[in-house]
């Protein structure tokens, strides 16, 4: 598909970060598309594009969502008693090859970030391996809901 035309259609201040709304108009391809981007930049901040113009709540998850990956932080093995770590929004993923040879992934979960715990004190978690999803509660609102 190609871009035939793209405007800012918009601008907004939000927790004091200046963002702007971009539409994009596609050449035979489905009509619109809209992305968030940095105001100062004009990086995109928007993994997939809305069909529509993105409410507040959406611009909020977006700034949430691009705050907590940009915070990231890779805690290395330093000693014996130590594990290579991610910190993503609070929660650490230890990935590391254990004493048989075999690649253990562990999720701690037990200093997540409060905005990202729902009411029922659970993490939205999905799990993929490659490309396949082999764990997702994400569209829950809460545990036992859907079941």
């Amino acid at each position: 598909m190609n871009k035939a035309s793209e405007t800012i259609v918009g601008a907004h201040t939000i927790a004091g970060r200046p963002i702007l709304i971009q539409r994009t108009t596609w050449k035979n391809g489905p009509g619109l598309s809209y992305d968030i981007l940095d105001a100062d930049t004009h990086e995109c901040l928007t993994g997939e594009s809305f069909d529509d113009y993105p409410t507040d709540e959406q611009i909020q998850a977006v700034l949430r969502q691009e705050r907590a990956n940009r915070a990231a932080v890779f805690y290395p093995k330093t000693d014996l008693d130590t594990l290579p770590c991610i910190e993503v929004a609070g929660v650490l993923t230890y990935l590391y090859l254990d004493s048989e040879g075999v690649l253990q992934v562990s999720i701690h979960l037990d200093t997540t970030d409060p905005g990202l715990v729902r009411p029922d004190a659970t993490v939205p978690l999905r799990v993929m391996v490659g490309d396949d999803i082999v764990f997702d509660d994400s569209h829950q609102s809460s545990a036992g809901e859907g079941a």
